[in-house]
Order: structure tokens, then sequence, then C-alpha cells
């Protein structure tokens, strides 16, 4: 799917049908871990849903009858798409985070996959102790263990 608005919007909700069309194991932790800058189709176009037939509110919907959480990860300052990606994780009970840094991702996909384990606080201790610790890792964290 696109449009003619440039870099904006982007096509997630088609991405979010795809989460939608995988065989989740029932018991298990489900996440996902969208990050982007730009926010869906229907938030900031005139399109109700994207150029597919996708409403990122339906898949919203399903995956959060899945029980899959959404830690979405914003980059820039976007307020569109910081209002959209915190109404993502506010509706699958998962976490909106702020990238200030993209050499914070990797840490930042492995702090999710530890805060879902419940071994944050090791990964955390073990980045201290490597020196790998920076300012906006430790917010990073920070808004991990919150809730």
């Amino acid at each position: 799917c696109s449009s003619d608005l440039g870099d904006m919007p982007e096509a997630l909700e088609d991405a979010l049908h795809e989460a939608n069309a995988l065989e989740w194991k029932e018991h298990s932790n489900k996440v996902i871990v969208l990050v982007g800058d730009a926010p869906p189709h229907g938030v900031v176009d005139s399109f109700n849903k994207c150029p597919c037939g996708f409403d990122f509110r339906e898949e919203i919907k399903k995956l959060s009858k899945k029980h899959v959480k959404i830690y979405s990860v914003l980059c820039g300052n976007n307020s569109e798409t910081e209002k959209t990606f915190r109404w993502f994780s506010e509706q699958t009970n998962g976490k909106f985070l702020k990238l200030e840094n993209i050499d914070d991702i990797v840490d930042l996909l492995i702090g999710v996959c530890m805060k879902e384990t419940g071994l944050l606080a090791s990964f955390e201790n073990k980045l201290i102790e490597r020196g790998k610790m920076t300012e906006s890792k430790k917010r990073l964290m920070l808004e991990l263990k919150e809730k």
C-alpha cells in the first residue's frame, strides 16, 4: 500500500494485519515491538482505512483479544504519531517508549524481551557492569520498569 503523502502515513495497519495472521501460541508471552516515526493511514490523511482496506483500530482490537502486547517505539517527535502509538500500547496492555538515540535500539529490543521474561534488572546490571549504560538507555530502562 502507498499514498501520495510522502513519508506519512505509514502502512502500519498492514503490518498489524500480518501480525494478526500469525499463529500465536495461546499460553505464551506475545509481544510486538513497533518502531516508527509516522502514524498509520486514517490518522493524518483523509483515508478512513488504508488503500488495502485494513483499519488499524480493528487490527489492534484483534491483537488485544489475542493478548498480544504492543511496545510502541517512537522515533522523532510527531505528536500525532505519539498519540497513536500510545493508544496502540494502552489498548494492548503494552508500553509506549521514545527512542532518543538509534544506537540504543538493540538494547531496547533486548530490554523488552528481558522485561517479558522477568530478567530486566539482570540485563540492566550487565549494561552498568560493562560501562554501556548511557543516559538515554537509563531513561529507556526506567520506562520499561514502569507498570
